[in-house]
Order: C-alpha cells, then structure tokens, then sequence
C-alpha cells in the first residue's frame, strides 16, 4: 500500500502471465521484453517509465518503475540457490515521490536566491559604507594636501623674509 505498486504480474518459463492483479492481462504472452529475458537468467533490472501528462506542463508527467525479479526455489537462510521458475513484473507509480522531489527542488532553489539576494544585499552595503570612508580618506588626504602646500609657501615666504631682512641690515 504504502509503495503505490498498481500492478503485479508473475510470468512462467515461457513468457504467459501466470498471475495479474489485471485479470485481463493472465494468460498473455508479453517475452518480448528484454527486461524479462534479463529476470529467467537471474538478473534483477528496472526501468523507470516517463509518460504526458494531462497538460503540456514537465511536472504533470506520470513516473512509472517497472522492475522485473526473478522468481526463485530458495533455501531458507541460503538465499537463492535453485533455478528460476518465473518472473515477477511489479509496476510502481512514483509520480507523487517525483512530486515531492521536484517541490522540494523548487523550495531548495527559491531559498537558495532569497539567500543569495540577502548576502548580494548585505555586501552591497559593506562596499557602499567602504567606498564612503575611503572617500572621506581621500578627501582629508586632499585637504592635509592643502595646507602642507600652504605650509611650505609660508616657509619659503619666511626664508625669503629672513633673507631680505639680512640684506637690509647689511
């Protein structure tokens, strides 16, 4: 119940549906597949099955897994140790774990721009105040500028004060 299987079919040797929760389906001939050949020589394979949806939305498709299992003698605590005496074809619609899968991919992505939007944000601001001190920087820097220029004109203005004053007393 809780795997959403919708169908179980078992085959025999010879490819006829044995058992189907379809009754349609039992005593079908279906050894086409090669996923059924896989399953008589012992190998387990499943493929994942994609159909449209009702809309031409990607998300509105319908996931089916079909696993096919071969149908073994046992012994208990041995695992498989006979021939295999059939297959069992289990379809298992995985639409509402893809559902659930892609609303938390969606969620992911959305909290991953808040989050990004929030830091580009934050450091915008950082840059902003950064640039707003190196300016002030920038701007004392002129200034101290200034008056050194300023400052080494009246020095200069003094020498040559001192100068001509010593000239005159000479």
């Amino acid at each position: 119940h809780s795997f959403n299987v919708q169908r179980v079919n078992i085959y025999d040797l010879e490819g006829a549906i044995t058992y189907s929760t379809d009754k349609d389906l039992v005593g079908t001939q279906r050894s086409d597949l090669q996923q059924y050949k896989d399953a008589l020589e012992g190998k387990r394979t499943s493929i994942l099955v994609t159909e449209p949806g009702k809309s031409y939305i990607p998300l509105d498709q319908v996931w089916t897994l079909r696993t096919f299992y071969p149908f073994r003698a046992e012994e208990r605590l041995r695992g498989p140790v006979g021939e295999v005496l059939g297959v069992f074809e289990i379809y298992q619609d995985l639409t509402g774990d893809y559902a659930e899968i892609t609303k938390f991919q969606l969620v992911s992505i959305a909290i991953s721009i808040a989050i990004s939007g929030l830091i580009f944000f934050i450091l915008r601001q950082i840059i902003a105040r950064g640039e707003s001190i190196i300016e002030q920087r920038n701007e004392e820097r002129r200034r101290l500028e200034e008056k050194l220029h300023q400052t080494e004109r009246l020095a200069n203005l003094g020498r040559m004060v001192a100068a001509v004053a010593h000239e005159i007393r000479n």
